[in-house]
Order: C-alpha cells, then sequence, then structure tokens
C-alpha cells in the first residue's frame, strides 16, 4: 500500500500516553534501572516530555539536593516500561526527604 499512512505503533503508544498529558507521574525505563519523576506536560516526536521534573542538584556543604527543574525533560517513549501515577505533593515531600538523608549522609561522610 504505497503511499498510504498506516497507523504505526509509535502512533498508538502516543495516544495511549496522551492521557497521562498533565499529571505528575514516575516514569520508569525499561533496561536501565533509571525513573524519571515530573509533570507530562506534552508529547512531541517520540518523546514524552516532563516539566518540570525532579532532579539532583550538588552542594558541596549539603551533597545531592533534590529539586524541581523547570526545564524540558524528554524521555524516548520506547523506553518507558511503566508509569505510576503521584501527585506533586507526593513528589515534593519526596524531595524534602531525600535531601534531608542526603545531608545526614554528607555530615557523617565528613567527620
Amino acid at each position: 500500500m504505497e503511499g498510504s499512512k498506516g497507523f504505526g505503533f509509535g502512533e498508538k503508544k502516543e495516544i495511549y500516553y496522551s492521557k497521562y498529558i498533565d499529571k505528575w507521574g514516575h516514569f520508569y525505563l525499561r533496561g536501565q534501572g533509571t525513573s524519571f519523576s515530573g509533570k507530562l506536560v506534552r508529547i512531541e516526536e517520540g518523546h514524552l516530555i516532563l516539566n518540570p521534573f525532579s532532579g539532583g542538584i550538588w552542594h558541596k556543604k549539603d551533597g545531592l539536593v533534590r529539586t524541581m527543574i523547570n526545564e524540558d525533560c524528554p524521555l524516548i517513549i520506547e523506553d518507558l516500561a511503566a508509569i505510576e501515577p503521584t501527585t506533586e505533593e507526593s513528589l515534593l515531600a519526596y524531595n524534602e526527604r531525600t535531601t534531608k538523608e542526603n545531608r545526614k549522609h554528607s555530615r557523617k561522610s565528613d567527620n
């Protein structure tokens, strides 16, 4: 069927994930043991775009500080294994709790 545009597998995934737009979640990537957390704001060219997303910033005094980063974080749809819904409040609390833990470990290693 030359010249016809089929409904490709990637397009189906984009439609499926579109229900998560404007929602908060933990996005787990397959085979990498990696996850990203944030708000899905759009889908473009095979990527889920999170903004803001939870990230770490290294401080000499406090160690790793978890915070919300207001930049686009693109995730390749094909690498996505699962999405776990969450809330902004839960994610902010996680960042705060993790930062406190990192500060404790940073201070212990300084002694």
